[in-house]
């Protein structure tokens, strides 16, 4: 049985300038693995006027995989609406 991956939120950052972006720490529980390996396919940083899908990736000692997703969107500042 995989891992299950729970992704950190998304976030919303406001910026004129490319930045790297905190993206926080997934939740990863496993029954037969209490460390999971655990990665994340994210750029070292973010331009602006982009939304990137980041995917993090939780595999256990016996090779089972499973994947979640998080979005980062950078937006120029003033531009972030409340929906």
């Amino acid at each position: 049985m995989p891992p299950i991956v729970v992704p950190p939120i998304g976030r919303v950052i406001e910026s004129t300038t490319s930045t790297a972006v905190d993206l926080g720490r997934p939740a990863v529980f496993d029954l037969a693995d209490v460390r999971p390996t655990v990665v994340n396919d994210a750029p070292a940083t973010y331009a602006p006027g982009t939304r990137t899908l980041v995917t993090w990736s939780a595999t256990d000692a016996s090779g089972n995989a499973t994947t979640a997703n998080q979005w980062i969107t950078l937006k120029a500042p003033g531009t972030n609406t409340v929906p």
